[in-house]
């Protein structure tokens, strides 16, 4: 079946559903801050297309991105326009989550999965930089092959590589097109999927969607994440 744009409609249905599965304190937050749900522009692999927006607090909007299919936050401008394009698939639970102060970080303490460490680039070409990088709350896909790869491969319109969930916990807040850092790569899937392909010395493209946004190195592997 062809991709098509989520409607309001289909919007206001998965958050129906998503409410069912939230705690207490992620409800109230998301009724105080939930806006009718409205189509919104956003600049999408440098295509001006849309989103659905339905909650905002002050300048930051949440949104349905409904092409990895998953809520995510960003900066909104005065004119209305979504401003960073993520490509997390959270539920609206996690994506609220941001938005109560005492689990704004949880998330990265809490987890009991094994963390990587690695040395990434982001692309030089990208239309803005990358943040919130050491928060638990950008959450990309790595594929493992060549660093020098930089379009997807697709039979048809189906990807079929195998992309890799991971969840950046540690490194620098912020890094802009060009630069290189050594972060730190939960591996946020595990055990259901053993990431027995991320071992050190595997070289990866970073990924948001089809789109190739960077590409590292794994330095090495942990059993567990860090506690602090």
């Amino acid at each position: 079946m062809e991709w098509q744009p989520a409607t309001v409609q289909a919007v206001r249905k998965i958050i129906d559903d998503d409410l069912k599965e939230c705690d207490d304190a992620q409800v109230s937050t998301f009724k105080r801050y939930a806006v009718e749900p409205y189509l919104a522009p956003i600049l999408r692999q440098g295509k001006t297309e849309s989103v659905v927006v339905v909650a905002r607090r002050q300048d930051e909007v949440i949104y349905w991105e409904d092409v990895e299919e998953g809520f995510n936050r960003s900066p909104v401008a005065s004119d209305g326009r979504i401003l960073e394009h993520w490509c997390n698939q959270d539920k609206l639970g996690l994506a609220v989550n941001a938005w109560i102060d005492e689990r704004r970080k949880s998330g990265v303490k809490n987890l009991k999965v094994p963390v990587v460490q690695a040395r990434v680039t982001l692309l030089s070409e990208l239309g803005h930089g990358r943040r919130l990088l050491n928060t638990g709350q950008y959450r990309p896909h790595i594929v493992i092959g060549p660093q020098s790869q930089r379009v997807a491969t697709r039979t048809g319109k189906t990807l079929t590589e195998k992309y890799l969930g991971v969840m950046f916990v540690g490194g620098p807040e912020g890094m802009s097109p060009g630069d290189s850092a050594e972060v730190s790569l939960a591996l946020m899937y595990f055990p259901d999927d053993a990431y027995d392909e991320v071992q050190p010395g595997a070289t990866f493209t970073l990924r948001e969607g089809p789109l190739i946004v960077g590409f590292g190195v794994v330095l090495s592997r942990s059993q567990q994440a860090p506690t602090t």
